[in-house]
């Protein structure tokens, strides 16, 4: 047809616009699928019960056996024959509209096609409710094809089983690996699991739990199972799914910062003799882990009342450290316990110790440690923690202690107060305590 509009629903089923507002003419081209002998035709004009300003007045019909053409606009028909021709009157706005019938001479012929052509409508705006086709009957002189007894047709329907359903939810939070700085981590979380059986009540399948690792400790109401990253504990009763995140495990440890995972989880159920299976998907979003210091051995080779160069070699060296999800990168001075300490690119260039923006010894940036006057052996120097590539600081400080070798210090000799002498004079005590002291 020429549709080029919506078709819009009235009180009385629908209004089938052929046309858009404006159109002179419009047409509908029917395939009746094989020829057949026509014999009338009702036609049910547009209520267009909103504005009354739609409707066909003046048609005519075309019926033919073959077509050319690919497209509502451009199909014609070949050797087309007009078949009828009238004026339909326009229905009245607000009352169901009413069969107005045509008679289609095409005498014994059957046609394939057949064309309702609009001529002429109300304010050029084709419009058309409903048409009926009729066929020539075949009966005796033409009239009803129809028997005077019905029959009734029975069917036997066997019944088969139907396979259950089942489906899981999303689950209701984010697994987190716990982070200790931050004192934050989720460790649970849950699926809902939904099965339906148009013929039967499905129930979890425990053959196929238990073939798949799954245990049960109170006769089949829960079944749990050991995970990648933790465990799953299925509720038949409640039919859930609940993970419980290890925040001891390695695994979990090992996600870093801004890493997802996933952990798919297959259920199935049964209704006795067909199964149906879900695959229950939980994430595990990563954190960045504290990294660890658990031992500093004595640092060598300081000597008494001299600048010692601690580099971040130095320290690594001598440190038992770790990073579960990822690498060291620093050590962070937290305190100074005895001595000088300066930190920098070079002793020259070195400043003083600062916790807020001087206390990290990388590559790069070496701690220059002076002990205190004539101090030595094995001296403590200042305490550490050491800072990840997430920068995130191990959480209890460690000693550091440096094993300071004694220097020959230079011995020293005092006397008293000044003496006077007066020549030729008796002989008088210059000093009668005079001090000599050696520190080592």
């Amino acid at each position: 047809d020429e549709q080029s509009g919506s078709i819009v629903a009235d009180i009385f089923r629908d209004n089938y616009w052929l046309a858009s507002d404006g159109s002179s003419s419009a047409s509908i081209l029917i395939d009746l699928g094989v020829a057949t002998t026509l014999s009338k035709i009702d036609l049910y004009n547009a209520t267009n019960t909103g504005y009354n300003d739609r409707g066909t007045s003046n048609f005519h019909i075309e019926v033919a056996n073959s077509i050319t053409g690919n497209s509502a606009t451009t199909y014609l028909l070949v050797s087309g024959l007009t078949v009828a021709s009238g004026t339909m009157a326009f229905a009245t706005p607000g009352v169901a509209p009413t069969a107005q019938t045509f008679a289609l001479s095409s005498g014994s012929t059957s046609y394939r096609y057949v064309r309702f052509v609009v001529d002429s409508s109300k304010n050029n705006n084709p419009a058309l409710h409903e048409l009926r086709l009729y066929g020539a009957g075949n009966g005796v002189g033409g009239s009803t094809v129809y028997s005077q007894n019905t029959v009734s047709l029975n069917h036997a329907i066997t019944a088969t089983n139907d396979a259950p359903n089942v489906s899981a939810s999303q689950p209701s939070i984010v697994l987190l690996d716990y982070q200790f700085t931050r004192n934050w981590g989720v460790s649970e979380s849950k699926i809902a699991i939904t099965s339906t059986d148009v013929d039967s009540s499905p129930v979890f399948d425990n053959a196929f739990l238990t073939s798949n690792g799954w245990g049960s400790a109170d006769n089949g109401i829960t079944f749990t199972k050991n995970v990648t990253y933790g465990s799953v504990k299925l509720d038949t009763t409640a039919s859930t799914l609940t993970y419980y995140l290890d925040q001891q495990s390695n695994l979990t440890s090992r996600l870093r910062q801004g890493q997802t995972v996933t952990e798919t989880i297959p259920v199935q159920v049964t209704d006795g003799q067909l199964t149906a299976l879900t695959n229950a998907v939980f994430t595990i979003d990563g954190q960045n882990d504290e990294p660890e210091l658990y031992l500093v051995n004595n640092l060598v080779g300081a000597f008494e009342d001299i600048e010692y160069e601690i580099t971040y070699a130095n320290l690594t060296n001598k440190s038992q450290l770790a990073d579960i999800d990822g690498f060291v990168t620093a050590f962070v001075v937290k305190n100074v316990t005895s001595g000088v300490l300066k930190i920098g690119a070079n002793s020259q260039s070195a400043t003083p110790w600062n916790a807020t923006n001087n206390a990290t010894i990388s590559t790069g940036l070496n701690g220059y440690w002076t002990p205190a006057l004539n101090a030595n052996g094995t001296l403590g120097a200042f305490t550490v923690v050491v800072k990840d590539d997430g920068g995130l600081n191990s959480l209890n400080p460690l000693q550091v202690n440096v094993q300071v070798a004694s220097v020959n210090d230079r011995p020293f000799v005092t006397a008293g107060a000044t003496v006077s002498y007066t020549e030729n004079a008796a002989a008088t005590v210059i000093d009668a305590g005079i001090t000599i002291t050696d520190l080592d």
